[in-house]
């Protein structure tokens, strides 16, 4: 099982790049009046030097037009503005918060510490020690993976270093730090500039054995982001750990790393993934029938359809089962977006009947339209049939 964070802890939940189960605004609104008010009042015990009140008033004016990131942004620029103008003394007020925090004595959820992380990034770079170790510190409640991006930009080689030294500690939200904020496609993030796609690969190298498996989720990400930039340093990278999954005394925590960073080229079908791990491209899989349950859906409801899949080999195979939707376009086109199934044993001549209910509910990074919506079934990558389902909004 995965470790959640630490209660409290604030983990990024980039909507471009998965359903929440929550909007946006209710994210966004949690960065409100309330979590200015309480982050006024950790500052000014931390010195009563701190301007609590214009601290408040510069950060909650204009603020409830903002969107999410923008809120962060907004209150990050109200810090600068009332914390020491000397970053290293700034540090020092912020570093008593945290000395609060970490022995309890006063409680700080990660989305007041959120924009702390981006005033970091806003008025340390001339103090890329003082800041990257105060980042250091954050990331335990905070997410800190944009904060540090500027750093890296600003001298790739120093930073290399410090995160080196993080990973050689083995504490598991700087590792799991180092690989997020290093990742070449960090959602809500913007590219980095000064780094080849295999800036963090040695502490990747590193990371794909560490024991928390919050750590390992990140390197799969990070992976899983390479093999989307420069797909032959990923799968050079999946290989080269596959390899060393054999002798290795935890191997499934380590294919877990590997199956997970390469979801996206077995979407794609890629035969060097999917042979990778275990999947025959050209498997002599066929689909015998689809049956869609629901010809017209609901905007809030499901599309369910029935699938029953035969193997014309006469050798077993275990074969990974995905369906793409083509979502219509406001330019008349179709999005197409491929979600993971199942994955499904099958031996010689076997038959398997299979059910699947998709959600078509109201998200965030997506526009529903009406109208037909192609529904593709893929095994290993290869469409083995469609079908089509009306979508009333």
């Amino acid at each position: 099982m995965r470790r959640a964070p630490p209660p409290g802890r604030l983990r990024a939940v980039p909507s471009g790049t998965r359903d929440t189960g929550a909007s946006s605004s209710a994210f966004k609104d949690r960065v409100d009046a309330a979590l200015v008010a309480r982050l006024a009042d950790a500052l000014h015990d931390a010195d009563a030097r701190f301007p609590a009140a214009r601290f408040e008033q510069l950060a909650t004016d204009g603020l409830d037009a903002l969107e999410l990131k923008a809120r962060m942004a907004h209150v990050a620029a109200a810090l600068a503005a009332t914390l020491p103008e000397d970053f290293p003394d700034a540090a020092a007020v912020v570093g008593r918060v945290l000395d609060q925090v970490e022995v309890g004595a006063r409680s700080l959820e990660g989305w007041e510490l959120w924009p702390v992380a981006d005033w970091v990034a806003l008025a340390g770079r001339g103090h890329p020690g003082v800041a990257l170790d105060l980042l250091g510190r954050l990331t335990r409640w905070a997410t800190g993976e944009f904060a540090i991006r500027p750093f890296v930009d600003d001298d790739p080689g120093g930073v290399l270093e410090v995160l080196s030294g993080w990973v050689d500690d083995g504490e598991e939200h700087r590792c799991r730090l180092a690989s997020e904020g290093t990742r070449p496609r960090l959602p809500w993030a913007p590219r980095l500039s000064s780094t080849d796609p295999a800036y963090a690969v040695p502490l990747l190298d590193r990371l794909v054995e560490h024991p928390s498996d919050y750590v390992r989720r990140s390197v799969s990400n990070h992976l899983n982001d390479l093999c989307r930039v420069d797909q032959q340093l990923g799968l050079e990278l999946a290989r080269r750990w596959a390899g060393r999954a054999a002798d290795h005394d935890r191997p499934a925590d380590i294919e877990w790393v590997v199956r997970r960073g390469l979801r996206s080229l077995v979407k794609d079908g890629h035969p060097e993934a999917l042979r990778l791990l275990g999947h025959d491209p050209d498997v002599a899989v066929r689909a015998e029938e689809l049956h869609l349950h629901t010809p017209t859906v609901e905007l809030g409801g499901h599309a369910a359809w029935r699938l029953t899949l035969v193997s014309d080999d006469d050798r077993p195979h275990r074969v990974v089962l995905d369906y793409a939707v083509h979502f219509p376009r406001a330019d008349g086109g179709a999005g197409r977006k491929v979600f993971k199934w199942t994955t499904v044993e099958l031996g010689p001549g076997a038959r398997r009947t299979l059910e699947r209910r998709h959600p078509v509910r109201p998200v965030t990074i997506r526009t529903h339209r009406p109208g037909p919506h192609l529904v593709e079934i893929q095994v290993n990558g290869r469409v083995v049939a469609s079908t089509t389902f009306d979508l009333r909004t």
